[in-house]
């Protein structure tokens, strides 16, 4: 009987642990992608001055969401802008040259 209570009282705490963990990678997720739109703001500021990319960032931005912004980011920091730009394509169903500006936009990395 008591195995049977310490037993449920470890898969509850580990139920918490784990709801708290996903909480916590949700926040840091939403962090990051407020942190990577700031940097960009920041950085946007300059190169508008160069080759018109702020306005091509406003005119996309609102046709994509903070998960698929992420999910495009993750992929410029990993080295794979082609696949940036073809699954920005792909969500937005813009033209590669917008896609391309959008991402070129997007590489703070230089990658």
């Amino acid at each position: 009987m008591e195995y049977i209570i310490i037993g449920v009282i470890i898969v509850v705490l580990m139920l918490a642990i784990f709801i708290r963990v996903n909480g916590i990678k949700t926040e840091i997720k939403d962090i990051n992608v407020r942190l990577m739109r700031a940097e960009k703001s920041i950085r946007g500021e300059n190169l508008d001055l160069e080759n018109n990319v702020h306005n091509v960032n406003h005119k996309f931005e609102e046709n994509i969401s903070m998960d698929v912004d992420y999910e495009i980011r993750e992929l410029l920091k990993n080295g794979n802008k082609i696949q940036a730009i073809k699954r920005y394509r792909t969500i937005t169903n813009t033209g590669l040259k917008e896609a391309k500006d959008y991402i070129d936009s997007l590489d703070i990395y230089g990658n």
